[in-house]
């Protein structure tokens, strides 16, 4: 007869933190399945996204229940790291980071982020109760020091299940390891730089975990260079069975700030029959490439817009050319025809915009006149117009010898 004192007692074993274990191993953790359970969904975020680390999601559809899932290569690849071990909170606890840059002459606001981590053995219920983070202006394992945030603050704002289950590849099907997404508010600006996010979350006693599933790209047996802080130091985030570096997942939203670029556009255009052909151009002065240059001119009345050689469209009656980037000191030129439809003349006015600021705004329009029936008059060069003058002042001597 089974005591049940030992089943109580190996059941509060299980849902201790392991602090004393770096991952979770694939040839040592539990599988199977679970009662389906109330899900409570992550909520579909907003704003623009900066920076994204990589995916947890591998294979879509194929989970339980219909669910996606990140599969561990444990047979094609010989890896063995379900998940890396997160539990806080970060005082005491363990951590992970993992690096991105901000771009030269770019300044992020950074608004929020979202971390990921499971529980094994938690319903699609997210158990996150909450989350520290550390924003390092350098390598937490040597030189960085901690600029932004600290172990204490709970800067969780909302977490829940993103419909993905961590699996080995040989038990697809597992809802033992629901994957939530924790949002975190930030709230602060970087200059260009490389930064280190470090993050801990706190989530419930009655399972193991927090874990935090690696990045995971199919095929790959090293997808970052994460670090976690574990048994009281940094080390490398390596997967148990290859040894092989694992990223971190996490997805930060803002606005880029600062950065300066002077644009500029220049518009002739001539009149050939019934097309109208204009030339445009735009370039970038510097000192910061522009990374969403956008040229737009209004179809004059008269007028329709024919083709372009850039890609360009008719957006309700507004010629667009979405140029994109435009580096320091380049440029990018197209050539637009227009079929006449009514009588001149023509206004063609063109103007740039971009995301950077920008440090000559007169320099952002060009307007380009067309009109029809004009003559034009030949020009004569400095030794034709000389002769020109000599032939009228020679006429014109003759003319009043004649009259005298």
């Amino acid at each position: 007869m089974r005591n049940p004192l030992l089943i109580l007692l190996a059941m509060a074993l299980l849902a201790l933190p392991a602090f004393g274990q770096p991952t979770e191993d694939v040839t040592t953790a539990q599988t199977g399945q679970i009662a389906a359970g109330p899900v409570t969904p992550a909520p579909t975020p907003e704003g623009t996204v900066l920076f994204d680390n990589g995916p947890v999601l591998t294979s879509v559809g194929t989970g339980f229940g219909g669910a996606d899932e990140s599969v561990l290569e444990n047979v094609t690849l010989g890896m063995t790291t379900l998940g890396g071990a997160i539990q806080g909170p970060g005082s005491t606890g363990n951590r992970m980071a993992d690096d991105f840059t901000v771009p030269d002459g770019e300044e992020w606001q950074i608004d929020e982020c979202d971390f990921f981590n499971y529980q094994t053995g938690a319903p699609p219920t997210s158990t996150t109760a909450a989350v520290n983070l550390q924003i390092w202006d350098g390598d937490p394992s040597g030189g960085g020091s901690v600029i932004f945030g600290d172990l204490t603050t709970d800067r969780l704002s909302t977490t829940g299940f993103t419909n993905i289950y961590r699996v080995a590849e040989n038990t697809p099907g597992d809802n033992l390891r629901a994957i939530f997404v924790n949002t975190v508010t930030v709230g602060t600006t970087l200059a260009a730089g490389t930064y280190w996010l470090d993050w801990s979350p706190t989530g419930s006693g009655s399972f193991s975990g927090p874990w935090m599933p690696p990045v995971t790209i199919p095929g790959q047996n090293t997808t970052g260079d994460g670090l976690q802080f574990f048994a009281g130091a940094w080390q490398p985030f390596a997967d148990g069975g290859t040894a092989t570096n694992l990223g971190m997942p996490f997805i930060c939203r803002g606005a880029v700030l600062g950065g300066e670029a002077d644009l500029s556009v220049d518009a002739t255009c001539t009149l050939t029959g019934s097309t109208i052909t204009c030339d445009v151009n735009a370039s970038n002065a510097g000192p910061d490439d522009e990374t969403n240059a956008v040229v737009e001119g209004p179809v004059p009345m008269g007028t329709a817009y024919n083709s372009d050689t850039c890609g360009g469209a008719d957006m309700a009656g507004v010629w667009t050319w979405g140029i994109g980037a435009l580096a320091a000191g380049g440029s990018a030129g197209c050539t637009v025809t227009y079929d006449v439809t009514g009588g001149g003349p023509w206004n063609f006015d063109y103007t740039i915009t971009g995301d950077l600021d920008d440090t000559d705004t007169g320099n952002n329009a060009s307007v380009a006149f067309v009109q029809e029936g004009i003559l034009e008059i030949p020009t004569l060069s400095e030794i034709g117009l000389g002769l020109l003058v000599l032939l009228l002042t020679g006429s014109a001597f003759v003319f009043i010898r004649r009259r005298g």
